[in-house]
């Protein structure tokens, strides 16, 4: 009799394990448990196996996340539309406590990908629309083909000032890549 409360209590603790949420966090992630009542735990779940029977854990990535900005048409120094500008921004979150952080803090910032959040995605975005447009609009567009470098330079420096404004030590802009710049020909 013994054995037999012994054994399905031991199946009821296994079917119960693997019925909740149990996961696996790959490398250069991270989890953000929420617990049942909505609110965000202190400690982030590294890389791993992990389980939460009351909660849920998102998994979230430290890994450079890329963001494409296509088809800007920012205005120029000498005031000039340009007809294509694309970029791409290359971003890092600087570690699992700034995950934690802007889960907690600003929970619309982040985007779902392939089943992980990027966290701050939509604030670096934001933010590197804005930069991008102010820095453009400092070079003449006849001339701006030829400057990729400097727009590059300063988009990025300007982003990172505007995200440690906000939100200090939580971003690192890596790289800004101008990938096309054309200047609207009907202008």
């Amino acid at each position: 009799m013994i054995r037999r409360l012994i054994r399905g209590l031991t199946v009821f603790v296994v079917t119960t394990l693997l019925a909740t949420g149990c996961g696996r966090i790959e490398t250069g992630n991270v989890g953000v448990r929420k617990n049942f009542n909505g609110t965000i735990a202190d400690k982030v779940e590294g890389e791993g196996f992990y389980t939460s029977i009351v909660g849920s854990v998102a998994e979230y990535t430290l890994k450079e996340i890329p963001i494409d900005l296509e088809n800007l048409t920012p205005k120029a120094a000498d005031n000039l539309s340009l007809q294509d500008l694309d970029v791409t921004v290359r971003y890092l979150i600087t570690d699992a406590a700034a995950v934690r952080h802007l889960v907690a803090t600003k929970t619309n910032s982040s985007v779902k990908l392939d089943g992980v959040y990027l966290p701050g995605f939509s604030i670096v975005k934001s933010a590197a629309q804005s930069e991008i447009a102010d820095v453009v609009s400092k070079v003449d567009s006849m001339v701006i083909h030829q400057k990729r470098g400097l727009l590059e330079n300063e988009a990025k420096a300007a982003m990172q000032r505007t995200l440690d404004a906000t939100d200090p030590g939580k971003f690192k802009i890596t790289q800004v890549i101008v990938r096309q710049v054309t200047t609207d020909a009907s202008d």
